[in-house]
């Protein structure tokens, strides 16, 4: 579980998140592949937030964040507690 991808930074920001830790697989690639390795894992990220974001016709962070959104039933339930 948790944030591993560029998809799972923009689905915390999309539903309201200010901060999305990526702290474990960027430690993970360094000490399994190095500094290079991490680098690319956060390029890699950056990449898959701006992809999200062009494909919700979000220009910044913020509008990402102001989307509407449409969720299942457990999850619309749980984002109103």
């Amino acid at each position: 579980g948790g944030i591993r991808t560029g998809l799972d930074v923009a689905k915390g920001l999309a539903l309201g998140a200010t901060v999305c830790g990526v702290a474990a697989p960027v430690v993970q690639a360094l000490m399994n592949e190095g500094e290079q390795a991490a680098r690319r894992l956060l390029e890699l990220m950056i990449e898959e937030v701006r992809v999200a974001m062009a494909l919700t016709g979000s220009r910044t962070v913020c509008e990402l964040a102001n989307r509407p959104r449409s969720l299942g039933p457990d999850l619309e339930r749980w984002s109103r507690a």
